[in-house]
């Protein structure tokens, strides 16, 4: 029965483990045998969890939404009759959900 665990960086990934989120300070890690990264193993809450992952979507958005320019594509848009702007910005959320706490 595979288990989600929050390891070191530097842990030894194990040919059955499936990395699931790399923040710069855990990595969240589903695996077959925790103990094969007993000397890894991370106690991190899950507000610290979310924390990292709300700002990794954050950043990855601002990132996405910096390439357009979306005042030319809501002008477009709106001469256009099309919804361009909006099916972006809807696709980057997609792309870039906003994480749950658990």
């Amino acid at each position: 029965m595979s288990k989600i665990i929050y390891v070191k960086p530097s842990f030894k990934q194990q040919p059955s483990d499936k990395i699931l989120f790399v923040a710069p300070s855990f990595v969240e890690l589903e695996c077959e045998d925790e103990s094969k990264h007993s000397d890894y193993v991370l106690n991190i809450s899950s507000e610290d969890v979310y924390s990292e992952k709300l700002e990794k979507c954050l950043n990855s958005r601002k990132e996405a939404y910096s390439k357009l320019n979306q005042d030319e594509m809501r002008f477009d848009d709106e001469i256009n009759g099309t919804t361009i702007w909006i099916d972006t910005i809807k696709e980057i959320k997609e792309r870039f959900p906003k994480p749950t706490m658990e």
